[in-house]
């Protein structure tokens, strides 16, 4: 049986002054990408109806498109078949 990565719910925060995307990645593709404006006050909440399945052994990351950017980031998910 191959287990995999799945992502249900994503947060971000981007608390620096420049605006940045924000890319969800199996391995190093990207999978999902989202825009992150400068100076959020408040976190930014997606709730997926279909979670993002990564692949078998892969590593979900995540990467901030602008590297002056302070991206806080948080994913929650489960591990199934």
């Amino acid at each position: 049986m191959t287990l995999r990565n799945y992502v249900s719910d994503f947060a971000y925060q981007n608390t620096s002054a420049v605006a940045t995307g924000v890319v969800i990645k199996d391995g190093s593709t990207v999978i999902a990408q989202f825009h992150a404006p400068a100076n959020m006050a408040v976190p930014a909440v997606i709730n997926l109806q279909c979670p993002i399945r990564g692949s078998a052994n892969a590593a979900i990351n995540v990467a901030a498109l602008v590297t002056a950017a302070n991206v806080l980031v948080n994913l929650s998910g489960h591990i199934a078949a």
